[in-house]
């Protein structure tokens, strides 16, 4: 896909205001056409155009600066982390528990594009277990790329749970549990529609990002849409050409505490996130200095 066409998508104005309602005091990521020097495509999640800061959005407008600001590395595709976020200043805000509050508790369903009622099958496993345990009007379904999203909107959780449960915690208990109890369904609709790779994973942690909303996908040419739960069955993947995408606009629905019996669950059977929120350590080059190597290499295959 045409570069142009990345951008004339992230410069819709509603395409913006729907990213900023769900990134709104999370962490984002970006993944970029331009590759490092191992050949892999860049991700950032710090800005090395505003002093290291993690990367975030405060506005509908700054999407487009975002994007603007690291336009020599081609950004794609929007992520945002499970974990919200008190402040979001420097490195160390993104690693201190304290600072973290409102998490997105995200079942990941992963298949093959194609047999995608699969998908759909398993995500109507997902809600309907949900629904069983008193949780109906606060769920948000995604579908990405090859798979959904299936996530509990974070405000269907009341101010006294989060009051006595750490938000990662919240996060890890609740789709650990939910997995564990339709972990038979779904491999029933695994046989059913012949989809030896459908798999509902947990990959809730500390760094956990999702996909935006209206974002496009790191390597389709696809959209990020919404699907009204109670229509799923409609779900059709021509729902997500960039062209002409179909989007449930009304996806930010939820009722305050509606989750709190299936988290208080959760929480007895499982515990909590079973690894320490540890610091951050850099395993690659800084993106500030792979930025210098990339516009030097530039600089000398112009010349």
């Amino acid at each position: 896909m045409d570069y142009e066409k990345v951008l004339k998508h992230y410069n819709d104005k509603n395409v913006q205001k729907q990213i900023f309602r769900f990134s709104k005091g999370r962490w984002l990521a970006l993944q970029c056409e331009e590759k490092n020097e191992k050949g892999e495509k860049v991700f950032i999640r710090y800005s090395y155009r505003r002093g290291k800061k993690p990367l975030y959005i405060q506005e509908q407008n700054d999407v487009n600066k975002i994007i603007n600001e690291h336009i020599d590395l081609k950004p794609r595709t929007i992520y945002v982390s499970i974990l919200r976020y008190k402040k979001l200043e420097n490195t160390w805000d993104v690693t201190d528990p304290s600072n973290t509050c409102f998490p997105l508790p995200t079942w990941d369903i992963d298949n093959e594009r194609a047999k995608y009622t699969a998908t759909i099958a398993a995500c109507r496993v997902i809600t309907n277990f949900l629904k069983s345990k008193g949780v109906s009007r606060s769920v948000i379904i995604k579908w990405s790329g090859n798979g959904c999203h299936v996530h509990l909107h974070p405000k269907s959780i009341s101010e006294d749970v989060y009051g006595k449960m750490d938000p990662l915690d919240i996060a890890y208990s609740v789709v650990e549990y939910v997995v564990e109890k339709t972990r038979w369904k779904i491999h029933e609709v695994r046989c059913k529609f012949n989809a030896g790779k459908l798999k509902v994973e947990n990959r809730v942690n500390p760094k956990a990002v999702a996909t935006s909303i209206l974002s496009l996908h790191r390597d389709l040419d696809s959209v990020a849409v919404c699907l009204n739960p109670d229509q799923l069955e409609d779900f059709s993947l021509d729902w997500t050409s960039i062209e002409m995408y179909k989007h449930y606009p009304d996806w930010d629905n939820y009722i305050t505490g509606e989750a709190d019996s299936l988290v208080k669950e959760a929480q007895n059977k499982v515990g909590g996130y079973p690894h320490k929120f540890k610091r951050y350590r850099r395993k690659t080059v800084p993106l500030d200095k792979w930025i210098i190597h990339f516009m030097r290499e530039n600089r000398g295959a112009e010349k």
